[in-house]
This record gives C-alpha cells, sequence and structure tokens, in this order.
C-alpha cells in the first residue's frame, strides 16, 4: 500500500478513530517491551521488531492492534475487543511453535502461512492487511 492509497483510506476516518488507532499500536509497543524486559524466549523477539516497524507508520493509523497473550491481532473495529464475526489479522506466536500469519473472517480462518525467521513479516502480514481493509472500511466507504 503506497501512500497516497493511505493517505485516501485516512481521509473519511474521524479523526478519533485514528487516535485509538494509534494508541492501540503504542500499547501493544509497551506490552511486548515487557515481555522482552522479563527475558522471554528469543521467539517473541521477531513479533516485536514487526509490531515497532509498523507502530510508526502512517499504516498504523489505519488499524487497531490488540495482543492475546503473545499473539498480535490487528482489526478495523472501533473499539476494543473485537464482536463475535469480526474479521482480524493474527499474528500467532508460542514458545516452540512457528509462528504464522493468518486472516481471520467471522470463526473462520482463511488464510495462513508460517512465518521463517528470514521472511519479511511485514511483507508477509501486508496482503492480510488489504484484505482486512478492503472486506470491513473498504465496503463502508465505498
Amino acid at each position: 500500500m503506497n501512500k497516497d492509497e493511505i493517505a485516501q483510506r485516512l481521509a473519511p476516518l474521524p479523526k478519533e478513530l485514528v487516535e485509538k488507532n494509534i494508541v492501540s499500536w503504542d500499547t501493544v509497543v509497551l506490552r511486548y517491551e515487557r515481555f522482552s524486559e522479563n527475558e522471554y524466549d528469543e521467539w517473541i523477539f521477531p513479533v516485536f521488531d514487526l509490531v515497532k516497524k509498523k507502530a510508526n507508520t502512517e499504516q498504523a493509523k489505519l488499524f487497531r492492534a490488540g495482543t492475546t497473550l503473545y499473539s498480535l491481532m490487528i482489526s478495523t473495529a472501533e473499539k476494543h475487543g473485537l464482536q463475535d464475526g469480526e474479521p482480524f489479522a493474527l499474528v500467532f506466536t508460542e514458545r516452540n511453535i512457528k509462528p504464522s500469519v493468518s486472516y481471520w473472517s467471522g470463526d473462520t480462518k482463511v488464510i495462513e502461512k508460517t512465518l521463517n525467521p528470514e521472511d519479511d513479516w511485514l511483507f508477509v502480514l501486508q496482503p492480510l492487511l488489504d484484505r482486512l481493509w478492503n472486506e470491513t472500511r473498504g465496503k463502508k466507504n465505498a
């Protein structure tokens, strides 16, 4: 997604929603910082790097970030906490399990890809974020 596309998507969003999205990313960054300070296994660090990189982008203003234990959840929800059936992207991490990214539409996992250390996780995640936007806010703002 290029800068013009992001600007077009940001234009119709209420300022309050954009601010809530920014706060959600800041909160997730702090959570992962705490994980890293407590010397969690190194499996958490690639997700922490992803969160730090994504939180400092214009695109982060479009999405709300949250966590479930160690996993990163990304949605277009207006409020904290997903409603039943609300689509989201998930970066799943857990000790001794290869991390993965997935897209959930309703209660169904639609796409999943295992992440490897050498992968560009932002690149792998981007198509899922595009789909998330197009199936949620993109429909509302069309």
